[in-house]
């Protein structure tokens, strides 16, 4: 019985020496203060740091509203990538937007200095703009307004989302006003560009971009402009999906203007009123307009043109074109369209004017088919083929007339339905 005693006494001191936790005490306890760079790592700008080049790719954020008086001068200077400006609220406010002939609130020294990130605060009274930021840049939630030309002007590939550019330009010496102006490639939604006016020469855009871009959800309404008052601009192969752009005037006036192969797509262009040229959507070739919304586009000069929708070729589905109007020997048209179109299921209703030639859908170009839509309540016709117009085709369409052919060889055929005359 003495074995099994001594192997038991053996196996409990082997178990407690093997378990046994450290028995030397821990030092002392870490510290659990941070550092001001880990609180807040960015570097703040305050007003006594203007004029300001920044050098670095680092972040700032605004400490407090900034006044910079200095005229022809940029109060922030963007001289490198990846910089990010959050503006946290505060106003960026320069020497008045007809003071000096130049000066940005915030500027990029070169179109490669991108990669910027500018956010949430405002910017007014600069001369040139609010800011002119490089490539691959983004900008949001800046009210960019009462700047001497520009709201917001950006580089290639950027995207300005939720900002409000308004009441940019407003002087004869000024060369135009924008809201927003950019170039190709790039992404703009939700944005709101507003009553920008060029003055008594020049043009006003809400939105002017080049090739590519994707334009949408916007509202670009009551440009004013002694040249051209346009709500959005844009360049080929563009898309322009859910936007307002109602009520700019000029000499040309315009809701949406785009280049070719662009997609048109859900807006509403109305009101538009133009003392030469009154235009709801004016589109060049080989263009995708369907399910938009104008109305009430009109010409008010003396020998002015108001049309809903003006494409030189193209598709044109499920469009509402209302009450388009000219005056003198103008024209007004619903539809106005060029070579190659096929313009199917539109409501085009209500075009007139004092002395002018009234359609509601007109024809200008060869092998155009005007399928399945109602016309109706135009003052003069409801379907015409203008003259030098041939191998185009009408068929399965509502009108009060019969369809006008001033050319030759276009066809009123019974696929897919004959035309019905009421």
């Amino acid at each position: 019985m003495r074995v099994p005693v001594l192997l038991l006494l053996c196996a409990l001191f082997v178990s407690s020496t093997t378990f046994a936790g450290d028995l030397t005490p821990p030092g002392a306890p870490a510290g659990t203060m941070k550092t001001l760079n880990e609180v807040e790592a960015r570097i703040p700008i305050h007003n006594s740091d203007l004029p300001l080049t920044i050098t670095s790719n680092r972040s700032y954020y605004f400490a407090e509203n900034l006044r910079y008086n200095v005229q022809n001068s940029d109060a922030i200077t963007i001289s490198a990538v990846h910089v990010s400006i959050d503006m946290n609220g505060f106003t960026l406010s320069g020497p008045g937007k007809a003071t000096g002939t130049s000066g940005y609130g915030i500027y990029r020294s070169n179109a490669n200095f991108g990669y910027s990130d500018i956010r949430n605060g405002h910017i007014t009274d600069f001369r040139a703009g609010g800011m002119y930021i490089g490539k691959y840049s983004s900008v949001s939630n800046v009210n960019s307004s009462y700047n001497g030309e520009y709201g917001i002007r950006m580089e290639d590939h950027a995207v300005v989302t939720d900002c409000i550019c308004t009441r940019n330009g407003g002087g004869s010496s000024l060369a135009g006003a924008w809201g927003i102006k950019c170039m190709s490639y790039c992404r703009l939604s939700g944005n709101l560009c507003n009553d920008n006016d060029s003055g008594t020469s020049g043009d006003a855009y809400g939105i002017q971009a080049a090739d590519g871009c994707d334009i949408r959800d916007n509202v670009c309404s009551a440009q004013t402009a002694g040249g051209s008052g346009v709500g959005i601009n844009c360049g080929d192969r563009s898309t322009v999906t859910g936007n307002t752009c109602s009520e700019n005037t000029g000499p040309f006036a315009r809701g949406i203007k785009a280049g070719s192969n662009s997609i048109i797509k859900e807006n509403t262009c109305s009101k538009n009123v133009g003392t030469d040229e009154g235009i709801g959507i004016h589109a060049m070739y080989s263009c995708l307009i369907s399910d938009n919304v104008c109305q009430g586009n009109i010409g008010t000069g003396t020998n002015a043109s108001g049309y809903g929708i003006w494409v030189q070729s193209g598709r044109l589905t499920g469009n509402e074109c209302i009450d388009s109007d000219g005056k003198g020997t103008g024209q007004s048209a619903g539809i106005r369209a060029g070579h190659y179109s096929r313009i199917e299921s539109n409501h085009v209703t209500h075009s007139s004017g004092t002395n002018a030639s009234s359609y509601g859908i007109m024809v200008e170009g060869d092998r155009t088919s005007v399928i399945s839509n109602t016309v109706t309540y135009n003052v003069h016709d409801d379907i015409i083929f203008m003259a030098a117009t041939s191998h185009g085709y009408a068929g399965g369409n509502i009108s009060d007339d019969a369809i006008t052919d001033n050319g030759t060889n276009n066809e009123s055929g019974t696929t897919p339905a004959p035309n019905v005359r009421f």
